[in-house]
Formats: C-alpha cells, sequence, structure tokens
C-alpha cells in the first residue's frame, strides 16, 4: 500500500512544477494577460469593457525560478501613399507649359484599400502646427484633386470610416503637380508593441504566480488562469 500512495504523489508533485498556460493581472482598471505555449508568450493589455487592446508577442526562457520574455516587435502596416510623379511643369489641362508658382500645391489622388479595391467619400482633414484648421468631404469617387496656394496648411490627412488615416506633409509638394496613390488599411481596435525589450518574472512555484522584476515595487502580480475560472 505504501508504494502505491508514492506512485499516485509522485505525478501530483510533478504537474504542480510546470508553467501554467496562461496568467492575469487585473489589480487596476486595466486587464493583462500572459499566454505561454512552446516557448512563446503572447501578452494583452486593455480597459475594462473597451474595445480593443495592446498586444506584444515574443520568446520566454526559463532559468530556475524566472521567466524571461525577449519581445519580438509586430511589424505593423499602416495606411500609407506613394508618389506615382511630379512635375514642376504646368500639364496641358491646366493651360500654357510654364513653370508651376512655388507656394501652390497640386495633387491628384487616387484611393484604394489593400486588396486594390476602390475606396470612395473620403474626408480631407487640414492641419498646421497638428492642429485642425478646416476640412473638405470630395464626394462620390476615389479620385479627386487637391489645389492650394495657402501656406498655412502644412498637412493633410486623409480619413475613410473604417480604415486607418492617412497623413501627408505638404512641404515637398509646393511647388509641383503631383500624382498620389493612397492605400488604406483597414482600423483595427488593437495597438500592437514595435519595441524590443526584456521582462524578468519571479516564478512563486508554490503559489503558481509571476510577479514582475521590472517593476521596482514589484507590487505586480499575475495569477495563474485555471479552466475552472
Amino acid at each position: 500500500m505504501k508504494i502505491f500512495y508514492l506512485f499516485l504523489l509522485f505525478p501530483l508533485l510533478s504537474t504542480s512544477q510546470v508553467l501554467g498556460e496562461k496568467y492575469i493581472n487585473a489589480d487596476s482598471l486595466v486587464t493583462t494577460t500572459i499566454s505561454f505555449e512552446n516557448s512563446k508568450f503572447k501578452k494583452s493589455s486593455g480597459l475594462m469593457l473597451a474595445h480593443g487592446g495592446h498586444i506584444s508577442q515574443g520568446k520566454y526562457i526559463m532559468k530556475n525560478d524566472t521567466i524571461i520574455l525577449e519581445y519580438i516587435p509586430y511589424k505593423v502596416e499602416k495606411s500609407k501613399y506613394e508618389i506615382l510623379s511630379k512635375s514642376d511643369s504646368v500639364r496641358p489641362e491646366f493651360g500654357k507649359n510654364k513653370k508651376f508658382d512655388s507656394k501652390t500645391v497640386s495633387i491628384s489622388f487616387s484611393l484604394f484599400d489593400t486588396n486594390n479595391e476602390l475606396v470612395r467619400n473620403p474626408y480631407l482633414i487640414l492641419k498646421s502646427e497638428n492642429k485642425v484648421i478646416g476640412s473638405i468631404n470630395p464626394i462620390g469617387t476615389n479620385q479627386f484633386n487637391y489645389i492650394s496656394s495657402e501656406n498655412s496648411i502644412e498637412e493633410i490627412e486623409i480619413m475613410k470610416i473604417g480604415y486607418e488615416p492617412v497623413e501627408i506633409p505638404l512641404e515637398n509638394f509646393r511647388g509641383f503637380i503631383s500624382d498620389v496613390k493612397v492605400t488604406f488599411k483597414l482600423a483595427d481596435p488593437d495597438t500592437y508593441n514595435t519595441d524590443k525589450k526584456i521582462e524578468k518574472y519571479l516564478w512563486n512555484k508554490n503559489d503558481d504566480v509571476l510577479q514582475l522584476l521590472n517593476d521596482s515595487s514589484k507590487s505586480t502580480i499575475y495569477k495563474r488562469v485555471t479552466n475552472n475560472n
């Protein structure tokens, strides 16, 4: 009988030393979870009842009671613009072939999504010193012209509901007639980590909790999430 009891006790002792699949910190309005699988981790943080959160990824290694997270930056795609052509001479449709005014911006825009489908009805936000000073609403098409000689407009932001906006500084477009293709990326409620960094956690095996060592107060504790939670 003694051998039988030892046989039952051994697997219990072994499984208590296995790092859990998920740990959570919910001591404030922000809830953060860390998931572990196959030497990789995923970390997500977000406000309670809010849409979207901050997502991180990477690999982890264990050294005795220390869990080391090595963050791998996400390659985040954003909406972007591409200059297809740029000329300082007036096109035939504008009249005589002469040098364009050095203050004037003339851009012919065409708008697409990442699948090269047309995107129509954008909003143009006019900015100066990072402040909004006006807006324009081109109607019904994915192509439109923007022409202005107003020096106070330093940047335009092209927006479309459901997509990430595109910001275009105008300084390099002054004195030129340009063709620009804008490619919109669908909006994502989440943000993604783009930095390389390392975090260390002390793994308390008895209580099965993780304590963030990078925190000077050592008060950030992650509790294991079980299947019953």
